[in-house]
């Protein structure tokens, strides 16, 4: 009875940590409050600042859009194919000076957007993120079959972001050949203040 007793406590233990802490989600988030509803994804930082993700315009006009709000009403616009603004929540550095997220113009398209703060306190996004983090990879030579495109190459069209740790973000390259498992190759890229990027180790 005691033994059954500790598993009762631990499991309650572990639920009351989701229920005070919902958004960590590994190092995907920082500690925060996460609430999702049909159209909308808020995420709340400890210090109350809230970015929004969320899906504008309709499918039968062809104009979706993924809108990011920034805590100061800073809006970004980036186009879907598909939508999910409500799901697709972004990574914030726990300082809130860094700001990434992915979406999905098209089919086996993942575009990065990543987004600094400036000294003056506004957001700036970086533009090109897939075609910077390509040229990181340049000379990066991996075993794959040669219908695959290698990372470098692959970075161009598909980034996912797996997680953020101060301004590194983990990213992995995809490749994609027709209805075969795609290729990842993972790696790490650090975000400086002036919005440049850098491998990491």
């Amino acid at each position: 009875m005691k033994h059954t007793n500790t598993i009762y406590e631990l499991t309650f233990g572990l639920l009351l940590l989701l229920v005070i802490n919902p958004a960590t989600a590994g190092d995907k988030l920082p500690s925060g409050k996460l609430v999702q509803t049909d159209d909308e994804a808020v995420l709340t930082l400890p210090s109350g600042e809230k970015f929004v993700s969320k899906t504008v315009g309709s499918v039968d006009t062809d104009n979706l859009e993924d809108i990011l709000i920034f805590p100061n009403g800073q809006k970004f616009a980036s186009e879907t194919a598909k939508g999910g603004g409500e799901t697709n929540v972004p990574f914030v550095s726990t300082d809130g000076a860094v700001v990434a997220i992915v979406r999905y113009p098209a089919t086996k398209t993942d575009t990065l957007h990543i987004y600094f703060k400036d000294s003056t306190g506004k957001f700036k996004e970086i533009e090109n993120a897939n075609e910077q983090v390509a040229k990181l990879l340049t000379g990066v030579k991996v075993k794959w079959p040669p219908n695959y495109d290698p990372p470098q190459e692959a970075a161009k069209y598909a980034l996912d972001l797996l997680s953020m740790s101060g301004h590194t973000l983990t990213l992995n390259s995809v490749s994609y050949w027709g209805g075969h498992e795609s290729k990842t190759y993972q790696f790490k890229v650090t975000v400086a203040s002036d919005g440049s990027l850098a491998l990491a180790k």
